[in-house]
């Protein structure tokens, strides 16, 4: 159950994103893995586990150091990486 809603978030996150989960770059630190990522740690409890396997980023740790709390400005749904010049909703 939890699955199909952390897959279902996604999906809305990555429609409203406007980023094809089925066509995903290839870079482990790709900008819209990254965004997704952020959006999903800002609006859910999601794993960095999941995350990581889903986006296919590399290592959980890799989901925080990119979109973690240290690393993005802002709070809300408007946090982006730092110094990457793009927000979740841009």
């Amino acid at each position: 159950m939890r699955a199909l809603l952390r897959e279902d978030r996604l999906g809305r996150l990555a429609k409203r994103l406007k980023v094809a989960l089925d066509r995903l770059p290839a870079r482990k630190s790709a900008e819209p893995k990254v965004r997704l990522a952020a959006a999903m740690n800002t609006v859910s409890s999601v794993s960095n586990v999941w995350l990581a396997e889903r986006l296919n980023t590399g290592r959980p740790a890799s989901v925080s150091s990119r979109c973690g709390g240290s690393d993005c400005v802002g709070g809300g749904l408007g946090t982006k990486p730092r110094g990457s010049g793009f927000g979740v909703w841009g």
